[in-house]
C-alpha cells in the first residue's frame, strides 16, 4: 500500500519521502498501460 503522509519530522518526513518516490514510481508503471489504452 502507497499512502501519502505528512509528518512533521525532518527524519521521518525524509524517509517517507523515498518510499513516497518509490511508490509513485511504482503506481505511475501500473496506470500507464491503462492511460495508453484509453487513448
Amino acid at each position: 500500500m502507497c499512502i501519502n503522509t505528512h509528518t512533521h519530522t525532518d527524519i521521518k518526513r525524509n524517509r517517507k519521502t523515498k518510499i513516497y518516490i518509490k511508490c509513485s514510481l511504482f503506481t505511475i508503471n501500473i496506470i500507464r498501460p491503462y492511460y495508453l489504452q484509453m487513448e
